[in-house]
């Protein structure tokens, strides 16, 4: 990965945190839900978004 590749990911990892900070920081005071249960709501959101994802093993069974 070169250098201004992995720039470009920083940036968008930093942008998408803020993205998600700020909704945790809205629901937390808008909804008076607590930190900690929206994070392992989002937690586990990301586990089950990810499991949608195809694995490597996944798409070589497709190539046979």
């Amino acid at each position: 990965m070169t250098n201004n590749e992995t720039q470009q990911l920083q940036y968008e990892a930093i942008q998408v945190m803020h993205a998600i900070e700020d909704t945790v920081e809205y629901l937390c005071r808008e909804e008076r839900l607590s930190g900690e249960k929206v994070w392992t709501m989002i937690s586990a959101l990301c586990d089950a978004k990810l499991a949608e994802f195809p694995t490597p093993d996944d798409i070589e069974d497709d190539e046979e």
